[in-house]
């Protein structure tokens, strides 16, 4: 690939594609000295604090520079120089996060005291341009560039500066020509296209150009000069750039994952707590049910456990592991419900092996030795040592929030995941030649995290405080209440039933309670019956809580993967379950599945969009009132405690719904609506404070 300055600063910006995105995560794990230059350009992108020194280029060539107009040669000397140069990396990373970032209509001097960047510095290096519309640099995909002409307008009254600093820049240029340096790839590319980097390769800090004998003797730097990438061994070289037609075959190697056995079917361990209710699948045989503690759990078994549940497995040779179920009413994660993996044989090198398909494990040691598990995920495989007996790591895997738009263009939910170590230490290794130290908090090092957009590792990080609590987090008085609903919702789920016929004979027992209605029918979420949420959310038989519960059940399962939205509507076709089964027109089906998808942030902050939602609870779709309000109730303050600050039932006539209406619009306007807790987008890099371990 082509590494270039620009690429990383879009890279950072989340401006590139999917292909691109895993074309540079791929090439990152590769070249540690790229990943060097790209923890560089963020910090200069983020502190704009560098005082301004001699030497510096012209502002126009770093004008020149951002509109993507300099010559072959000129971007190659340009970019060369940055990697020994920090305050010109400085100033062209600052001068294109103002460019790209600067909000349309606002007054540059107030926004940049805002965003702490040196107005007057970065106005000078673009010249007046900033506030120039035509200029602003627009956010996309792609990027855009100037025209020539537009750029020889914005230039034209500076003619005589433009030919002076032509002139300097050409006996720079012949200077850095005749001056003897390392050889580095032509072309303006800061990284290694399809070049053989050397394993020899090591950071080093620049060498300081001879003295001048007569030169007075300067003062020394104000900071320490950045690294740049220097050969250990003079000797070897970075082999120089092919041509286009030539490239082919040439590609760096990249690391080797290690493959994973997903054929054997061997006895890999067993449930430890026979009250726990964990269910299970097999490619063979599709159908759910519930493991029995008696029974061997198999590689390649699918393995689920239930919101509430924590399900302690012990594998054969000694290492535990712990899926923990969660109810977002019991612990105040909205992220986390139901926790899926798949068992694999233990590859080379290791003592268990699991797929993390979503949701939250805990990695234990048996208690007498230290053991390595590794974990899957997507296309990752990350070994963890957990390195004393007693330590204990967290995984958790889930999917964010990616807004209605987002879906009808037909894109993929981002996967985050987060490793942290809650007891002990462990060594992580996500893939051959790297090991990252983690311990318990508090410490510098306690986790590290990955998403699906950047697809690199990220970490690690500090923290003080403990983030895993074992205690209770939900409303104290409610605590015996879910127990005691969970107790019987197991009780109901007996061995010889199949898990949804159990979950039906909780849900429509006479002496169920609506806490164990709700334990029971996001059950039925995690297992994907959609057709039973779609149910509840259209049977005015039922309380307007069975309702609420299937909405919020139903929000989850469609959140969870991008193709799940074709299952109920497909916008191409215009069929799916929506239309062919409950009869909604292609129009009400996609409103649906607009109010089903979790709001980002943008639509959560838009008080036109909120309105508009408050409007839907006067629809004729039943469907669609339950699933407005369920949407405007989650971005309540506490969504957990209080409920919805609006009294709501679908069935209302609609003189009544209108009053409801005007309730939740009050709320929006008084900037209430959405909460500071409520917005569903609490950061899932982190785990939450609040989550509960999981007690065996």
């Amino acid at each position: 690939m082509e590494l270039t300055l620009e690429k990383i600063m879009r890279y950072l910006e989340d401006r590139l594609t999917p292909s691109e995105v895993l074309e540079f995560s791929l090439f990152l794990q590769e070249h540690p000295e790229a990943q060097t230059l790209l923890a560089r350009v963020e910090k200069h992108l983020r502190t704009r604090t560098l005082q301004p020194e001699e030497g510096l280029p012209d502002p126009q060539m770093v004008a020149a520079y951002l509109d993507g107009i300099l010559t072959r040669e000129a971007l190659e000397e340009l970019e060369l120089k940055t990697l020994a140069d920090d305050p010109l990396l400085h100033d062209l990373a600052a001068s294109h996060f103002c460019l790209s970032t600067a909000p349309e209509g606002k007054n540059g001097y107030s926004w940049s005291q805002e965003n702490h960047i040196d107005w007057g510095r970065m106005l000078d290096l673009v010249k007046n341009g900033r506030d120039d519309p035509g200029r602003r640099r627009k956010l996309s995909s792609r990027p855009t560039r100037t025209s020539r002409k537009n750029v020889w307008r914005f230039n034209r009254r500076h003619v005589v500066v433009g030919t002076a600093a032509f002139l300097l820049l050409l006996v720079a240029v012949m200077g850095m020509v005749l001056r003897s340096r390392p050889e580095f790839a032509p072309a303006g590319k800061l990284g290694h296209d399809s070049a053989v980097i050397s394993a020899d390769l090591k950071i080093a800090p620049p060498a300081l150009p001879p003295k001048d004998p007569g030169q007075e003797p300067s003062a020394p730097p104000a900071q320490d000069p950045a690294p740049i990438v220097e050969l250990a061994n003079p000797s070897l070289k970075m082999v120089p750039l092919l041509p286009q037609g030539e490239r082919q075959g040439r590609v760096g190697k990249l690391p080797v994952m290690p493959e994973a056995d997903r054929n054997s079917r061997m006895p890999l361990g067993h449930l430890v707590d026979e009250k726990s209710v964990l269910v299970r699948t097999h490619g063979s045989n599709p159908s759910w049910r519930r493991v029995d503690k008696r029974e061997d759990l198999l590689a390649q078994d699918h393995l689920m456990a239930l919101p509430g549940y924590s399900c302690a497995l012990e594998f054969a040779n000694g290492p535990r592991m712990v899926l923990w179920g969660n109810l977002p009413e019991a612990s105040q994660n909205l992220m986390v419900q139901e926790s899926e993996v798949r068992l694999l044989p233990a590859g080379n090198g290791v003592d268990a092996e699991i797929e993390l398909l979503e949701g939250r494990v805990y990695l234990r040691c048996p208690g007498v030795r230290p053991v390595t598990w590794r974990v899957r995920f997507r296309d990752q495989a990350w070994d963890v040592a957990l390195e004393t007996p007693l330590t204990e790591v967290l995984v958790e895997l889930v999917v964010v929030p990616f807004g209605k738009a987002n879906w009808r263009e037909g894109e993929d939910p981002v996967v985050q995941v987060v490793l942290g170590v809650v007891t002990g230490s462990a060594g992580i290794s996500p893939h051959a030649g790297l090991k990252i130290p983690l311990a318990a908090p508090p410490g510098n090092s306690v986790f590290i995290q990955w998403n699906s957009t950047k697809g690199v590792v990220q970490g690690p990080f500090p923290t003080n405080q403990p983030l895993w609590s074992s205690d209770w987090q939900g409303p104290p008085g409610n605590q015996a209440v879910f127990r005691a609903a969970l107790l019987e919702l197991e009780a109901e789920m007996r061995f010889d039933l199949i898990p949804s016929v159990g979950l039906e004979n909780a849900l429509n027992g006479k002496n169920a309670t609506p806490s164990l209605r709700h334990a029971a029918i996001f059950s039925l979420g995690c297992l994907g019956d959609h057709v039973r949420l779609l149910s509840e959310m259209n049977d005015e038989g039922v309380t307007e809580d069975r309702r609420q519960s299937a909405a919020g059940a139903l929000r989850h399962w469609v959140g969870e993967a991008g193709d799940r939205r074709l299952i109920l509507f497909n916008p191409s076709s215009g069929k799916g379950y929506l239309v062919d089964k409950l009869g909604h027109s292609p129009d009400e089906a996609s409103l649906l599945l607009d109010l089903l998808h979790p709001p980002n942030l943008a639509e959560i902050q838009d008080k036109k969009n909120l309105f508009g939602v408050a409007e839907l609870l006067q629809h004729e779709r039943m469907t669609i009132r339950v699933a407005a309000q369920r949407y405007l109730a989650d971005l309540n303050e506490d969504p957990f405690v209080g409920g919805s600050p609006v009294r709501f039932d679908s069935k209302w006539l609609i003189k009544a719904r209108r009053a409801a209406t005007t309730q939740w619009q009050k709320l929006v306007q008084d900037g209430r609506i959405p909460g500071q807790r409520g917005t569903g987008l609490e950061k899932p890099d982190i785990p939450a404070k609040n989550a509960t371990r999981p007690n065996e």
